[in-house]
């Protein structure tokens, strides 16, 4: 069990000890409405745009997953893609970050 934060060492502290406060503050200061209404907004964006590009990111996995590494292609090399390709892409992004936020 990892010790409660005031027993533990000052250097292995995630937090200096003005610092909660500073958390605190800045949690109590936020619209949390405005929050809601972004993560709404955002998820189902996300969600849309997964639907929207589904076939094209099968044709990224069946067909393109090889000659590119998803998370290693650069901005050159999306400016060179075809647009269907470029499609593929944004779809696969789309549906890996849908998988990693949990929509």
């Amino acid at each position: 069990m990892r010790p409660a934060a005031d027993d533990m060492p000052r250097d292995e502290k995630q937090l200096s000890d003005d610092q909660p406060r500073q958390v605190a503050d800045a949690i109590e200061s936020v619209a949390w409405g405005d929050i809601d209404r972004a993560i709404w907004s955002f998820e189902d964006a996300m969600r849309r745009g997964v639907e929207a590009t589904r076939a094209d990111a099968d044709y990224w996995d069946a067909e393109l997953e090889g000659r590119y590494v998803e998370f290693s292609v650069n901005s050159s090399d999306v400016e060179d893609m075809d647009p269907a390709v470029r499609l593929a892409y944004v779809g696969r992004l789309l549906r890996t970050l849908a998988m990693t936020w949990g929509v």
